[in-house]
């Protein structure tokens, strides 16, 4: 029988968590390219074991984080640890807050998507087209402090950059992360990839997901560094909706903050009406909130559905139970926010600025889905009435610019299958 000691096995891939050292650089438009090739972007396949790309992916992922964070901390944001008052090398989970938080009278707090480092939107715009600034929350930081709290009040709002994503302790390295990295940090060997999970080790306490993360932003964050008269408006990307959704769907937790919220705006998911049974966090939802859905067929703040549509209409956005708007994205729930942020920061201070604001419940919306095939100017007897609807093709329209950039990925895969290597074309 073979025997193989432990120190004779393949050792795990290891990359430097430097972005110049693993040959990457930020050019001019912002957008990290390949230092040996300045027209490429981040190459995820560098090898063929899955498990090499998944640990220069973690290092690559690493070097990034650290470029955002400085430029949000050169902002005026400030990075603090939860639970509070932790030692750095014990479990916690940072976020973002502003320096002078405790003097605005209006906050904008962010939750992202869980799959999503502190920071970080679309790690695919980060890495590509369209640079670091746009794919994370450096721009939307930028553009809210150009708003002011109210009509009376020409400061800025305060910022909180919640942290869905990080709720994952990595002893070894005494931080937290976001899953996908924690699945990739580094193991004994390349044989001994797969980390068990062990509650005791790798939870954080008031932290053991992103729905008890949220619990904590609302129990205790606001309550320490929020002054109690300051008005509170919610971004929510993704299952960021949904868990702060749950959240506000019991009546006691509402009687609480309900009257601190001045508006939400949920982007590409969130809990179905149906199964909202707090009635003043419904009425807040129909009044004081909007939604923006990823809709490939039309622009941004085309109006899809109204608060009060529910099933009717277009059953596809009707579900949200507030006004639903496409976002003018064709395929990612990450790329909502940068793709429409003027649009959703401006309705956010339009908010702010009318303290009796109410959506408008007889907005004309648009079904990208109902095909008005026929024309006012078409003859009478056209051939095409003559055919039953259930045999009529089905008719789309796709953005030119959406279909540029899949056949520029189709021909990447086709390369990479040829020659294994994925680069730009």
């Amino acid at each position: 029988m073979f025997y193989r000691p432990w120190a004779a096995l393949p050792k795990d891939a290891e990359f430097p968590c430097d972005l110049k050292a693993l040959g990457y650089f930020v050019n001019n438009e912002d957008e990290i390219r390949s230092i040996e090739s300045p027209d490429t972007y981040f190459k995820y396949h560098v090898d063929l074991l899955e498990r090499v790309n998944d640990r220069q992916r973690f290092a690559f992922n690493t070097a990034v984080e650290s470029v955002i964070h400085g430029r949000l901390e050169k902002e005026g944001l400030e990075k603090i640890r939860l639970p509070w008052d932790t030692p750095e090398d014990e479990p916690h989970v940072p976020i973002f807050v502003s320096s002078d938080i405790k003097s605005k009278k209006r906050v904008i707090i962010i939750f992202g998507e869980t799959s999503q480092m502190l920071g970080a939107l679309a790690m695919r715009i980060v890495n590509g087209r369209g640079g670091v600034d746009k794919g994370s929350l450096v721009s939307i930081v930028r553009e809210i402090k150009k708003q002011h709290c109210s009509p009376d009040d020409d400061d800025s709002p305060g910022i909180i950059l919640a942290n869905m994503g990080e709720t994952f302790w990595w002893p070894e390295g005494k931080r937290a992360l976001e899953l996908p990295r924690w699945n990739a940090t580094p193991a004994p060997s390349m044989v001994q990839v797969s980390r068990a999970f062990r509650p005791n080790y790798h939870c954080i306490k008031g932290h053991d997901n992103h729905h008890s993360h949220v619990e904590y932003i609302f129990d205790e964050v606001l309550n320490v560094l929020v002054r109690p008269d300051a008005k509170i408006d919610i971004i929510a990307v993704g299952d960021g909706g949904e868990a702060v959704e749950k959240f506000f769907n019991h009546k006691f937790t509402w009687a609480i903050f309900g009257p601190r919220v001045n508006s939400m705006v949920l982007l590409g998911d969130g809990v179905h009406s149906d199964l909202i049974s707090c009635p003043g966090f419904k009425n807040f939802l129909k009044k004081r909130t909007r939604a923006y859905v990823v809709e490939p067929s039309l622009k941004e703040q085309v109006p899809l559905a109204t608060s009060h549509e529910g099933h009717n209409g277009h059953a596809i956005h009707g579900y949200f139970g507030c006004p639903v708007y496409s976002s003018g994205e064709y395929n990612y729930i990450e790329c909502i926010l940068p793709r429409a942020k003027e649009h959703i920061l401006k309705w956010i201070q339009q908010v702010a600025d009318d303290e009796n604001y109410e959506n408008d419940p007889n907005i004309a919306t648009v079904n990208p889905y109902k095909e008005e095939l026929g024309s006012p100017e078409a003859p009478e007897g056209d051939p095409w009435d003559d055919i039953p609807e259930e045999e009529r093709p089905t008719i789309s329209f796709a953005d030119r610019e959406m279909m540029e950039t899949e056949v520029r990925l189709t021909r990447m895969w086709d390369n990479y299958k040829k020659t294994g290597r994925f680069e730009s074309v």
